[in-house]
């Protein structure tokens, strides 16, 4: 199972983004290999909302069809108890600029024993986890 970033779903969509080949090339690879994707609603969140601002309304609708439909990928809630460790981590982490929703993602990332992470963001490889590797 791997971890997907709001900056991998971007990148896949935004054909416009500097990493959208990288992006494409290392989906297919995950498709080949069969790996799960796995992301949560506050990804698709903040992807939603990034994708609108970047390329429009219809490339932002065709993400959230493509997340919400989609039968390979596992889409997570993070409930309250997930919520408060993401709070202790976006807490604890003071000297690094990271958003509430990448403290989400690693609180789920520990909870699920989750080490591998498709994102461009580095705050995932900063913190431990092994981005952008195929298994």
């Amino acid at each position: 199972m791997i971890f997907v970033d709001t900056s991998a779903w971007v990148a896949l969509f935004v054909r416009q983004d500097e990493f959208h080949g990288q992006a494409a090339s290392f989906w297919d690879g995950l498709r080949r290999k069969s790996v799960t994707p796995l992301s949560s609603f506050d990804v698709f969140g903040e992807t939603l909302t990034v994708i609108r601002g970047r390329a429009g309304l219809d490339q932002a609708l065709e993400f959230g069809e493509a997340f919400l439909n989609s039968r390979i990928l596992i889409r997570e809630e993070v409930d309250g108890a997930l919520r408060q460790k993401a709070w202790a981590l976006f807490k604890q982490y003071h000297d690094k600029p990271l958003s509430f929703t990448d403290c989400t993602s690693f609180a789920l990332l520990r909870k699920r024993g989750i080490n591998l992470v498709f994102s461009f963001d580095e705050d995932f490889r900063r913190l431990g986890f092994s981005v952008n590797i195929l298994p």
